[in-house]
């Protein structure tokens, strides 16, 4: 794993966050759950590519199955 794969991970990571906490009105429960679940779908397949598999990602994957217990 390269220090670029890392810093890019790192990058994709701090923009999802960005989206959905500036973004937050968009992506509440309801109309555009949907494109946050997209949102979550991309950042998890894009960590998959860069960094691989790793249990640290085990514990979010299981919040984001369980409705309200990533707040």
């Amino acid at each position: 794993m390269t220090p670029a794969r890392v810093k890019a991970a790192r990058s994709i990571a701090i923009a999802a966050d960005f989206l959905q906490i500036v973004v937050f009105p968009v992506f509440a429960p309801g109309l555009a759950s949907p494109w946050n679940d997209a949102l979550d779908a991309f950042v998890a397949v894009s960590m998959l590519a860069l960094v691989g598999w790793h249990w640290a990602f085990l514990p979010s994957f299981l919040a984001e199955l369980v409705p309200g217990l990533d707040l």
